[in-house]
């Protein structure tokens, strides 16, 4: 089967999506497949450079702009389907991947299948932000054979948007392998930090995803206890933690390590005493918790939709107030009163991040896309006046 797996952002680029997009690529040239990635091209940054694949990934130009000419990026995939002859077209985003695949003439027929990563519907995804776009997302979300939404709270806010909408749920995936095999300590990072002494935040650095509330709540608690907090990530509040930290007298406990990808990303996560996600808005379905299970540590994180779905309070971690410092100082106050009960429940997390596996949600995708193509020999078969066999009636 040939996949075209069309993406708003993929590698280098190391947010969930990128991130979600490799994966199930990966997974399904393993399971005998042959996915190419397509996305459009981002700023380039110092040093950068085109990430070696097992998949073909494809960049058409940049899109400049949100609202005009968008259709035209359709040429783009017109041209792809011309040279793979793609059986399923599977978008992720709703907009613009998703109605740019169903404006693109050249592609009717193909089965289209859009996975929304909850970041294009949320309360700060670009239709809250320009509500002229609806026609554009309902016309996407009704040209779909399938709309995927990774949680129920995901699957509300589609059907908020069009109660036509053919959706059904499959989650993000984690290689749960690969998380579970114990690490080496990588050279590069500062002594200080030693295993189940520290919290560990990994997300992109802006103020949705909450590090500043951390950090408050760790001066907040900072008589109480010695965890530090490792800061794993870029963007454009770094330096405005940083200064935070110092003001509140957690400097010397606040590590900001960067971008972190392969074994020191593993090892930071095997080795925390927890992960926290602090996110002040809902969130999709955040692989950095499916990621956190698997390396067998709990999650500390906001009652947000996308998040108390995954976090069992008390089975594999704790959820606590959104974008409320105090609530969450609480919560690593619980965190740092008994350690041995966080890493009883980092073993829970570990079984149950089990059934999320790579594999098993490459397989779910496969089962879909099989469907949708048997359909539409079905339809073809009834267009031409021939009656479908036992095996597609």
């Amino acid at each position: 089967m040939k996949i075209c797996l069309y993406t708003e952002t993929a590698l280098p680029e190391l947010g969930g999506q990128a991130l979600a997009v490799d994966a199930l690529a990966r997974q399904l040239i393993a399971l005998g497949h042959q996915p190419v990635v397509v996305a459009p091209r981002k700023r380039q940054s110092a040093g950068q450079e085109h990430p070696r694949t097992p998949y073909p990934l494809v960049y058409h130009p940049r899109v400049y702009s949100t609202r005009w000419f968008v259709h035209c990026y359709g040429l783009w995939l017109a041209r792809l389907h011309r040279v793979w002859n793609f059986d399923v077209v599977h978008c992720h985003s709703t907009y613009p991947n998703g109605y740019v695949a169903a404006v693109c003439k050249e592609l009717k027929g193909v089965p289209l299948v859009i996975t929304s990563h909850g970041s294009d519907v949320d309360a700060l995804s670009l239709l809250s932000r320009k509500p002229q776009l609806l026609p554009r997302y309902v016309q996407a979300l009704r040209s779909a054979q399938a709309v995927v939404a990774l949680s129920s709270a995901g699957a509300r806010l589609l059907h908020q948007i069009d109660s036509s909408a053919r959706i059904i749920q499959i989650p993000n995936g984690v290689d749960a392998r690969a998380l579970a095999a114990p690490q080496p300590r990588p050279e590069t990072l500062p002594p200080a930090i030693q295993p189940n002494q520290y919290m560990l935040f990994l997300g992109r650095l802006v103020e949705r995803k909450g590090a500043d509330l951390v950090v408050a709540a760790l001066a907040a608690t900072a008589a109480e206890h010695k965890l530090m907090l490792v800061v794993a990530g870029q963007g454009p509040q770094e330096q405005s933690l940083r200064k935070l930290a110092g003001q509140a007298g957690v400097a010397e406990r606040v590590f900001f390590v960067g971008r972190v990808e392969g074994q020191p990303k593993l090892w930071l996560l095997q080795n925390a005493l927890c992960t926290v996600l602090p996110s002040r808005t809902s969130e999709g379905f955040p692989l950095c918790v499916l990621e956190s299970f698997a390396a067998g540590r709990p999650v500390l994180a906001t009652r947000i939709p996308g998040l108390e779905e995954l976090v069992s309070p008390g089975q594999t971690g704790w959820l606590v107030a959104p974008d409320d410092s105090s609530a969450l100082a609480r919560g690593i106050s619980n965190v740092a009163a008994d350690r041995q009960q966080a890493l009883a429940m980092g073993c829970n997390a570990q079984r149950w991040a089990q059934r999320y596996d790579w594999r098993r949600v490459a397989l779910r995708y496969l089962e879909l896309f099989s469907r949708l193509l048997a359909q539409r020999v079905v339809l073809g078969r009834r267009y031409h006046g021939i009656q479908p066999t036992a095996a597609y009636a």
